[in-house]
């Protein structure tokens, strides 16, 4: 299967899927902080904080993979728990990838 989400949706090893989910968590991460200290200002920090990691929570990433009825990419692979949040950071890492790409 070609196309954006091809890297993210195939069987990868250990060490690439790790890699494009440690940087999807981070690109997860800042974009949540950016987009709550928009909506909220320079008040109460800790909320904020607290905001923005519940946005990204393996819950939250779990529930969203469900709701966009993502498992269909994974012929063969029945995903499950935090199997789903993994692959979740990884596609948001290659909609990133892409998006720099291009600017």
């Amino acid at each position: 299967r070609g196309g954006l989400l091809s890297e993210a949706c195939r069987p990868h090893g250990d060490s690439m899927m790790k890699l494009m989910q440690w940087k999807g968590d981070a690109v997860l991460g800042l974009k949540a902080r950016m987009m709550v200290h928009e909506k909220t200002g320079n008040e109460d920090l800790p909320m904020q904080a607290r905001w923005a990691q519940s946005s990204v929570s393996n819950d939250s990433l779990m529930r969203l993979f469900d709701a966009v009825h993502l498992q269909s990419l994974f012929k063969g692979q029945s995903l499950h728990g935090k199997q789903k949040a993994d692959r979740m950071e990884a596609i948001i890492f290659e909609l990133n990838r892409h998006a720099e790409e291009r600017r």
